[in-house]
């Protein structure tokens, strides 16, 4: 059993400790979390009493525990480079959620860090785990639509209209390219799975109607290194919309959902396929269980996530240039 500690007890902290030890799932065998890490511990005393978590506010206390074997960073993407190094040099295995983080600089201290204290860094692309996307990938390696030729993302919502005015969410410095951070990412981190690594960018992004000094609606056209073409956007003040779609020379599929495809062939004929679904993020953190433990790798390589904060910054720089901006 890996004993671990949350740093970040919000939404998305509770998401993660409900996963694999909250009131209505049956607790994970692989991976629990024993301590809690918050700055104001009076509002999760809650969640500690339904889930059996310690509280603490003193990360480098916490570091410093010799039955914590690993760390789960559930914080702003600012804050972790410097808490993925400090856990690499207290020997603790590092979960880390998207994005690893702003700069690519601090990415390459954070993975050395890591590689040189000899313990696991994993970034929490969950949706890689959707069930739709393993058979995504499995169809494109068994040549079902042939050579991969060009390939579309979207991942859109309401969020800006309602991110609250002291959030990090909805500072410009910390938002690069609007919706990117929040939730492009993901499409880019498949994006790069399924394609390779990312050749060059060229990006439009604005702010139309978002209340925050964010952009709000961010279009680019990628060329990967092997010669795939793709469409990326993100858009913070519509409905919800959630799309992957890979077009080859036989025919397309269509990510529709975490567990549906639609297929088609040359001639348009269309198949719907469903998969039962499985809960990706339980399935995402014991993972990285197995990959402390040697049972399995992680699913996420440092190194795509790191390509991803190279892309990243492209984007950043295409939008302030106007221009198509390269990725060494």
């Amino acid at each position: 059993m890996i004993n671990a500690a949350l740093f970040g007890l919000g939404r998305w902290g509770s998401v993660l400790l409900n996963s694999i030890q909250g009131a209505d799932v049956a607790k994970s065998d692989k991976i629990e979390i024993t301590t809690g890490i918050a700055r104001s511990l009076e509002n999760y005393q809650d969640l500690a009493s339904k889930t059996g978590i310690e509280l603490s506010d003193d990360y480098t206390d916490v570091l410093a525990d010799p039955a914590i074997h690993a760390v789960l960073l559930a914080t702003p993407p600012f804050a972790h480079a410097e808490q993925i190094m400090a856990a690499a040099k207290a020997g603790k295995h590092v979960f880390v959620e998207k994005p690893f983080t702003l700069d690519v600089a601090e990415a390459k201290r954070a993975v050395q860090a890591c590689q040189e204290a000899g313990v696991i860094l994993a970034v929490g692309f969950n949706r890689r785990y959707y069930p739709s996307i393993t058979a995504l990938t499995q169809m494109i390696e068994e040549g079902r639509i042939g050579e991969v030729q060009h390939i579309e993302a979207h991942f859109c919502g309401i969020t800006a209209m309602s991110i609250p005015e002291d959030s990090w969410r909805g500072e410009r410095a910390n938002n690069p390219a609007g919706g990117m951070v929040a939730r492009g990412i993901h499409c880019l981190d498949s994006m790069i799975h399924l394609c390779g690594d990312v050749e060059s960018v060229s990006v439009d992004s604005d702010r139309r109607i978002s209340p925050a000094d964010i952009d709000d609606v961010t279009t680019m056209l990628l060329r990967f290194k092997s010669g795939v073409t793709g469409y990326l956007a993100t858009l913070m003040s519509t409905g919800e919309y959630w799309r992957l779609q890979v077009f080859g020379s036989k025919g397309w599929i269509e990510l529709r959902s975490p567990t549906e495809l639609l297929v088609s062939d040359v001639k348009g004929n269309t198949e719907r396929v469903t998969y039962p679904d499985i809960d990706w993020q339980r399935t995402e953190l014991e993972n990285f269980a197995d990959a402390i433990t040697g049972e399995r790798p992680f699913y996420i390589k440092p190194e795509q996530a790191l390509h991803g904060v190279e892309v990243l910054e492209a984007i950043s720089a295409s939008i302030n240039s106007g221009a198509r901006v390269d990725i060494d």
